[in-house]
């Protein structure tokens, strides 16, 4: 059992959604809540200080054409001079750096490691692509977007391993503007 494992190796803290066994003469924190992974983003946001927080934050959704919106964004803001960093379908661009990634919008505790390198090294705004996945899965939870922008809606991301149906793929798209 990985929560016992966890607290053999000292873990300070184990988040969990059911009921666990821990070693008896363990000194680890059990926290259990109703879901680990919106859970996740908020611990994620404090591990790093809130970095997104020091930053403009400009979410973009829609089926299509979110990494070209989110592309130019960046570029126009950047030859403004305002330093705007990049999340989405590319990886991450943070002025001259350029980071891999595997999802189109990361994982929370990645998601807000970036923000911490953005801050840190003087950007003033993200410009980020935010896929259904990631608010189906709470990975922008607690993120204050300054600019939400909606492209469009088609049923693109509908079956196995995506969205059941529609109307849940439309619901986790409504979720950026209404959280």
């Amino acid at each position: 059992q990985a929560a016992a494992e966890a607290a053999e190796k000292k873990a300070a803290a184990i988040i969990v959604s059911k009921e666990v066994e821990l070693p008896e003469q363990t000194e680890t924190t059990l926290i259990r809540v109703e879901d680990t992974r919106y859970a996740l983003a908020f611990v994620s946001a404090a591990w790093f200080d809130h970095p997104a927080k020091k930053l403009t934050t400009i979410g973009i959704t829609g089926t299509k054409g979110k990494t070209t919106t989110s592309l130019m964004t960046a570029a126009i803001l950047n030859g403004a001079g305002i330093p705007c960093a990049y999340i989405g379908s590319n990886g991450v661009m943070i002025k001259d750096r350029h980071i891999d990634t595997v999802n189109t919008t990361p994982e929370s505790l990645e998601l807000h490691h970036y923000f911490r390198l953005m801050a840190d090294a003087g950007v003033d705004t993200v410009a980020m692509e935010v896929s259904s996945q990631a608010l189906a899965h709470h990975r922008v939870d607690g993120i204050d977007f300054e600019v939400t922008a909606f492209l469009n809606l088609s049923e693109d991301h509908i079956g196995e391993g995506e969205h059941p149906d529609f109307e849940d793929y439309k619901n986790s798209k409504k979720r950026l503007f209404s959280e």
